[in-house]
């Protein structure tokens, strides 16, 4: 089919910056999945003798807390630019940006489950809960757009 075969063409086509800012925008996007879980304080078990300890060992937990939003702002822009650049190209968009995203955003929430079940004891920070929240709904995103853009839009343009 004519559409497919000029989507295929057009893909390999593309620029290789943009190929590499793609690459980047998981990648920062995952790295910002990937520290997030780091920030984790987890408060049970204290005695009230230790508060003092653990609200300095959160306030060093801060600047990570930043670090990782950062990142995943980065990279949810660049995906962002990206997919508006490219969105008629159903295969480019597919390849580079939603099955990465897909792959990254679960290896995203494995981090946070054994982050919370191996290093907190099953214990569920607040940190923890924003965690599991964000990538569980950067994982429904992209496994909702890499359902529509295979079985919908790739399929239609064969």
């Amino acid at each position: 089919p004519p559409k497919m075969d000029s989507m295929v063409l057009e893909s390999h086509a593309i620029p290789a910056p943009y190929r590499i800012g793609a690459a980047f925008s998981s990648w920062i996007l995952l790295a910002g999945f990937i520290l997030l879980p780091g920030t984790f304080t987890s408060l049970g078990n204290i005695s009230k003798e230790s508060i003092p300890g653990q609200i300095q060992a959160f306030i060093l937990h801060v600047p990570l807390l930043y670090l990782s939003g950062t990142c995943c702002l980065i990279g949810l822009m660049g995906i962002g630019f990206l997919w508006h650049r490219f969105q008629r190209n159903y295969i480019w968009v597919s390849t580079y940006l939603i099955r990465p995203g897909f792959l990254n955003s679960l290896s995203g929430l494995l981090t946070v489950l054994v982050g919370v079940y191996a290093s907190h004891s099953g214990a569920w920070s607040i940190t923890a809960k924003i965690t599991f929240s964000v990538t569980s709904v950067w994982l429904a995103l992209t496994t909702g757009a890499l359902a529509v853009y295979e079985l919908w839009f790739i399929r239609n343009a064969e």
